[in-house]
């Protein structure tokens, strides 16, 4: 590729300083953009060297040209080369070498390098495309020991984004042998799998190493239906690697998690939560049973389409010991659905352990269904499961918790930063929407977490009290629930909305002591009354006015006329032994874990854990943080745990104290969460950091520490300094 690659490098690079102005062109901008970001984020290996990077990402006719992938390429100034094979899902491999020839030449401005890389080195697609994603940097020791990093095409310190590749163009058709290198390498790796698994696999593993001995890779459709085939192994592989790591690991605690989500026919219902949590109902939720599953997965969906076939859907968030292991922002999860066809009393896996979180589900009928989750994963499925199509049409890294189809070609999917996607053609291209809240406090999108449609009318929910309504199918949205005072909006981090008819529809979050309820199409909202204080998590209703809410600790509760008054079903009272209100995901876990495992697990105390601060290095380590946060907790012992999802800026020292306080709009919001939790779970305990260094002298570990003490001086006592959260229900 060396004359014809080096040739589309120049014109790319003058299209750049045309088009784009200097701030792009090599030597400018880089340096800006990586300053001041904290080393534990950055693998500091791939800076050490003077050198050039190549990024590469071969495309197929049917990706969007994200979720595909890429090579990282290393070239130092002695002539060496390394790599990093990045998945489709983002995950690296740095057992990739690339097979290439480096020849180095001196200019007067120092030197260069001349790359030939064989195509035979990466997993290129059967059908390319003739547009791929390329981006070339510098590398630069500077002489006061650190390093000036030039790009060619400007990335945001994205580098690693495929949103941010630049393009080569008119890319010739590949060579055959090129390709069927590719696939005979993913063959090799699957056989290597397959010949891993033990006595306990003997069945799967006959019928996995005869699919593999079936690939033919002698020919253009051969060569297809072995990529196919592939991706069917990879899938099964999937869900054996998801049984052993359920039966590797310690299960302490059985039941008692947060239920995410619930759905029912007629009175039949079910209830999915954290750590494999299944429940069932046939008396419409009066009573509930807990379901056994070979699975400690956490189930954020479920969806049934009648009496008795039904799925859930969820993961686990991959956890690494060290930062060198694995980068926050990159970190990701393992996805699981799982499928029932007698009403849900078992449960059969279908897909597992490969492919990122999933959040969102929705079928349409007995074939067909849809599944999303994190950097805009999208699957779909036509056989009722059977076989899950992972579909590279989203064009978004976004991560996406709210997916809902109108019909069979129409449908929504929500997440991160205000995303909104559509699609009219059951998923096969995905176009952005238009759909901003009314409320960024200093810049900061609010994540989208349901959406919901019954007619013309939708609804979209999610942080800081974002409600959105659309009475066009989806066309138009506008802010709804703006009356609601911003004090009390940074309350109700809605989780799941339904309208059960045009007009009448619910919303719950963590503001647990009221139900959203709305009966004009959303245009204006009341809060309803629950019997305790436990954080929401789940709503479901009918027209006939029934509703059943679910939250921590498999809380649940019923009301018969639209949330007026209610009866607790299951769970406990929300009283706490000891509330932790610690700022990131990672501090309760370093600080705390030995308490928590011996006081909640040995002891049987009830421990209420929350964060206090999201972190902004991306939105992605923001979502990681608070996952690994809930997932270490759960595994330790505690049942209730959750994250204020206001922001800070994670620099560390005390100029950026203030700027972390302004991000709250003022220390007296921090102070109002946490009177909030501390009055609705009551403790004998609370926990917070220390306010003057505030641990290894982090902004939001000092604002988590001075906010600890007047919030634990003014939850109660004989004068109500919180009179807006009595109002909520949340009393002194």
């Amino acid at each position: 590729m060396g004359d014809e690659f080096r040739e589309l490098a120049e014109r790319r690079f003058k299209e750049i300083q045309e088009t784009e102005g200097p701030s792009s062109a090599l030597g400018e901008g880089m340096a800006a953009q990586m300053s001041g970001v904290n080393g534990v984020f950055v693998d500091s290996a791939i800076f050490e060297d003077e050198c050039f990077w190549i990024i590469i990402q071969p495309r197929g006719k049917t990706g969007d040209g994200v979720h595909e992938d890429y090579y990282h390429i290393i070239v130092d100034n002695h002539g060496g080369v390394r790599g990093t094979h990045y998945d489709r899902f983002g995950a690296p491999s740095g057992e990739w070498n690339p097979a290439a020839e480096v020849d180095l030449y001196d200019t007067e401005s120092g030197w260069g390098a001349e790359v030939s890389i064989s195509l035979s080195s990466f997993d290129l697609p059967v059908l390319s495309a003739d547009t791929w994603g390329v981006n070339v940097f510098r590398n630069r020791l500077l002489d006061d020991g650190g390093y000036e990093l030039q790009a060619w095409r400007y990335t945001a310190n994205d580098y690693l984004n495929p949103l941010t590749f630049g393009r080569i163009e008119e890319v010739s058709e590949l060579n055959q042998a090129a390709i069927e290198a590719g696939i005979r390498r993913k063959l090799d790796r699957a056989r290597m799998k397959i010949a891993g698994f033990d006595s306990r696999h003997r069945d799967s593993k006959a019928v996995l190493e005869e699919m593999a001995g079936n690939i033919s890779l002698s020919g253009r459709e051969e060569l297809l239906e072995a990529e196919q085939a592939l991706v069917r192994i990879d899938q099964d592989t999937g869900i054996i690697d998801a049984a052993d790591y359920y039966a590797s690991v310690p299960h302490p605690v059985k039941g008692g998690y947060p239920v995410m989500d619930l759905a029912f026919i007629g009175k039949h219902g079910w209830a999915v939560g954290a750590m494999g949590t299944i429940l069932r109902t046939e008396d419409g939720g009066e009573s509930w049973s807990r379901v056994e599953l070979e699975s400690d997965y956490d189930l954020y969906r479920v969806d049934f389409v009648d009496e008795l076939h039904g799925w859930a859907a969820g993961g686990r968030i991959r956890i690494a010991e060290t930062n060198e292991a694995m980068r926050h922002d990159r970190r990701g999860g393992y996805g699981a659905i799982y499928a029932t066809a007698d009403g849900g009393k078992t449960w059969k896996c279908q897909y597992g352990e490969r492919g990122r979180l999933i959040f969102g589900l929705d079928f349409l009928d007995r074939n067909t269904g849809y599944a999303c989750g994190e950097r805009g994963f999208l699957l779909k499925t036509e056989d009722g499961g059977s076989n899950w199509r992972e579909m590279k049409t989203t064009g978004t890294l976004d991560w996406l918790y709210g997916l809902e189809f109108m019909d069979r070609d129409s449908g929504f999917a929500v997440g991160l930063g205000e995303a909104v996607i559509r699609t009219a053609d059951g998923g096969k291209t995905w176009s952005a929407v238009h759909a901003p809240s009314d409320r960024n406090p200093y810049g900061f999108q609010p994540i989208y977490r349901d959406i919901t449609f019954n007619g013309d009318t939708g609804c979209i929910v999610g942080q800081n009290g974002s409600v959105l309504v659309s009475h066009d199918r989806g066309d138009s949205w506008l802010p709804a629930a703006t009356f609601f005072k911003p004090e009390i909006r940074d309350l109700m981090d809605l989780r799941r909305v339904q309208f059960v008819t045009p007009e009448l529809g619910y919303a719950a979050g963590e503001l647990g002591t009221r139900l959203m309820v709305t009966e004009d199409g959303g245009r204006s909202w009341t809060y309803r009354p629950l019997p305790d204080t436990e954080w929401l998590r789940a709503v479901w209703g009918d027209a006939g006015g029934k509703v059943v809410v679910a939250g921590e600790r498999e809380k649940i509760a019923v009301s018969e006329d639209k949330g007026r008054t209610w009866e607790t079903v299951r769970g406990e009272a929300p009283k706490a032994d000891v509330l932790v209100l610690l700022a990131h995901g990672d501090d309760a876990p370093i600080n705390l874990n030995a308490f928590f495992a011996h006081y909640a697990i040995n002891e049987g105390r009830t421990i209420v854990e929350a964060g206090v601060m999201s972190d902004t290095h991306s939105s992605e380590y923001e979502e990681t943080y608070n996952l690994e946060h809930d997932r270490n907790m759960w595994m330790t012992g505690v049942r209730t745990t959750t994250n204020f999802n206001e922001f800070e800026t994670g620099n560390n020292g005390s100029d950026y104290y203030h700027f972390t306080e302004r991000l709250w709009e003022g220390e007296e919001n921090v102070v109002r969460h946490m009177v909030a939790a501390i009055r609705a779970y009551r403790p004998d305990i609370i926990i917070t950091h220390g306010g003057v260094f505030g641990d290894y002298d982090k902004p939001g570990h000092k604002l988590s520490g001075r906010a600890g003490l007047p919030a634990f001086e003014t939850a109660g006592g004989p004068e109500d300094h919180w009179p807006e959260l009595t109002r909520l229900g949340l009393a002194p």
